[in-house]
């Protein structure tokens, strides 16, 4: 995780990176705020979309809010990971 705006409040600002590409960055397929959409990587910009909040709680939410899950709420090996509220 690397921190957006450097603050140490409950709620962090980070944007998701690859440890192995650092140019590619998480974010929700297209910008989308929808429940369901895929969390796909992306090159990295200057995009909200890309932002995620990192609360107090552990949640990790999207920038729309949501919440990012484990399609199907499995948690099997190999599922995909999307936002959901």
């Amino acid at each position: 995780l690397r921190s957006v705006d450097g603050r140490t409040s409950s709620v962090r600002q980070v944007r998701l990176t690859s440890a192995l590409v650092t140019t590619f960055c998480m974010e929700p397929s297209g910008g989308s705020s929808a429940n369901g959409a895929p969390i796909v990587t992306a090159s990295c910009a200057d995009r909200t979309t890309q932002t995620f909040s990192l609360t107090s709680t552990g949640e990790l939410r999207t920038a729309s809010g949501l919440c990012v899950d484990v399609a199907g709420g499995a948690g099997s090996d190999g599922d995909a990971i999307i936002a959901w509220s």
